[in-house]
């Protein structure tokens, strides 16, 4: 993931969809591509986009704690 400056275009909108066990999907509008954690510490467990794999490494919780 990077950070940029607002471009006002679908590269930073992104859509969140509720799964069945109360997590959500991110999905981004330009590509729509899905919001992914590596789940390996090799790879920091850093956050990357793919494709949609329906497991749990697509899957996030929002905690307004």
């Amino acid at each position: 993931m990077v950070t940029r400056p607002a471009q006002n275009n679908n590269t930073q909108r992104w859509v969140l969809m509720p799964t069945s066990d109360g997590s959500f999907t991110v999905q981004q509008l330009s590509k729509g591509r899905f919001l992914d954690a590596h789940d390996s510490a090799a790879n920091d467990f850093g956050a990357v986009t793919r494709g949609a794999q329906n497991n749990d490494t697509q899957r996030w919780i929002f905690d307004p704690a």
